[in-house]
């Protein structure tokens, strides 16, 4: 359990300003895209660590999601991903923050995506944990990367009600945000 959600959240805030500043970058090197993979990485932790703490409100991001078409992905053709999914055919699905930060902190498949005509630019990210690689690839792009980790950095939980359901589970039923005065 983290006592102080704000470095946390102040760690997305960098992230997110870091990201936007990527999709107009204009020279790329090894070094930059670590950045963006490291930056990532912590972002899905910090994501985790805040959401299971219930220290946010936020409980979904919509990416494209794409089926697997040929498989079986490995550990020897996961970098040509083209190949096995079904990139020409993407469907909206909303996932839980739970599974969107799982996608990027156990990423089996992993690479930026830029922008088809020139300059390319940074435009989102291909990935898919190890488990979800045996049926999708998902594709995030970089605007909702930007939104999702600015509005959990400002998200401002003030209260919190809980009920234990009929399995025996407690679950969020009610979270207040400082501000707005919005509840989820």
């Amino acid at each position: 359990m983290i006592s102080d959600s704000v470095p946390w959240k102040e760690e997305l805030l960098r992230v997110a300003q870091s990201i936007e500043r990527r999709t107009t970058q204009r020279r790329w090197t090894e070094r930059t895209s670590f950045l963006v993979e490291r930056d990532l990485m912590n972002a899905g932790y910090a994501l985790r660590r805040l959401n299971e703490a219930r220290k946010i409100s936020a409980e979904r991001v919509t990416v494209q999601r794409h089926n697997l078409v040929r498989g079986p992905i490995d550990i020897w053709n996961r970098h040509e991903f083209w190949e096995h999914f079904d990139l020409e055919n993407p469907q909206p699905v909303d996932l839980s923050l739970t599974e969107f930060s799982n996608q990027l902190i156990h990423s089996w498949v992993w690479s930026l995506s830029a922008t088809k005509s020139a300059p390319h630019r940074f435009d989102g990210v291909w990935v898919s944990s190890d488990w979800a690689s045996k049926n999708w690839l998902y594709f995030v792009n970089a605007g909702t990367l930007i939104r999702l980790f600015r509005a959990v950095g400002l998200d401002d939980v003030v209260e919190i009600q809980y009920q234990r359901g009929s399995d025996g589970l407690m679950r969020v039923v009610k979270a207040t945000r400082e501000n707005s005065g919005r509840t989820r």
